[in-house]
């Protein structure tokens, strides 16, 4: 991928999670996030997800208001990023949409998806600044 500037700090890491859930326009906090990344599938009927405590939380509080481009659900990048808070780095690379800064993550989409086989891990570029998912590297999936 692209050249490595710095790793960031666990607290960093979630103050740019912060930041991109602001940007987006989303609902949810990202302890709520986590919540449903960890422990959250979609229901049956596609409107809401259910963590295994058995709470429900509908999916417009995880949507993002603002239109983005993305490989995944935004929620599930969040989610990633301060699940594997050490795999964040900021890149010297600049976004070629805004000029933004670009920082590079290890991406592993939630728990159901690898026991649905239906998971996806890899490299992934996001500009915080815009905000977009600008490119997937795909390395392992079930």
């Amino acid at each position: 991928m692209e050249s490595e500037m710095n790793n960031l700090t666990e607290e960093q890491v979630k103050n740019i999670a912060f930041e991109l859930r602001e940007k987006l326009q989303i609902q949810a906090s990202l302890e709520l996030i986590l919540e449903v990344y960890k422990y959250g599938v979609p229901s049956e009927i596609g409107h809401c997800f259910k963590t295994t405590s058995g709470r429900q939380y509908p999916m417009s509080e995880f949507t993002p208001k603002v239109d983005t481009t993305g490989y995944f659900p935004w929620i599930d990048v969040i989610g990633s990023m301060i699940t594997i808070p050490d795999k964040v780095k900021v890149l010297n690379d600049k976004c070629p949409h805004c000029g933004g800064e670009m920082i590079s993550i290890e991406f592993s989409s939630p728990d159901w998806t690898w026991a649905e086989l239906c998971g996806r891990g890899g490299d992934m570029l996001l500009c915080i600044d815009c905000p977009q998912q600008e490119d997937f590297n795909l390395i392992i999936m079930n």
